[in-house]
């Protein structure tokens, strides 16, 4: 189960950089997101393995959340060259939303199977396989649909 953990963890941090990056976009370009579509990819590759990393070193919850923060700002001033506090703040929102999104999933599958631990998200199971999904797709949701209101376009 730990090696099926930590793979679902990689591509769940994966998908967390690919919408972090298209959300940001919505802010800090005018360009077409299909041509920055390979630079996306790998830099939320390049961040999935940094928050895999942190994941498994055990940092405080607090400290590890400001890590990854500066790395979704780091990515977006490498991917668009924008001004710092555009990207700081547009990568904020996506952090509130990541974190609103996953915490409601977390707290409403827990009062469905009926567990006292309602932090899933800190535990190697099946449970928290199940919350992942849901939450990142409510992200990809979201992601597309403040894409589509600003833009007025899908991706």
């Amino acid at each position: 189960m730990t090696v099926v953990f930590w793979c679902f963890e990689y591509f769940t941090s994966w998908i967390e950089g690919i919408l972090c990056c298209i959300f940001c976009a919505v802010f800090l370009t005018k360009d077409m997101l299909k041509e920055n579509l390979y630079p996306i990819i790998l830099m939320s590759g390049i961040g999935a393995v940094c928050t895999v990393l942190l994941n498994g070193l055990h940092v405080f919850l607090s400290f590890h959340m400001i890590l990854i923060i500066l790395l979704y700002v780091i990515m977006q001033c490498i991917l668009y060259r924008k001004k710092v506090w555009l990207i700081f703040a547009s990568t904020m929102i996506y952090s509130v939303i990541l974190v609103a999104s996953e915490l409601s999933v977390a707290y409403f599958l827990a009062s469905i199977i009926d567990t006292v631990n309602p932090n899933l998200f800190h535990e190697q199971s099946v449970n928290w396989i199940v919350c992942a999904v849901i939450s990142k797709f409510i992200l990809f949701l979201i992601v597309i649909m403040v894409r589509r209101i600003y833009r007025h376009e899908i991706i």
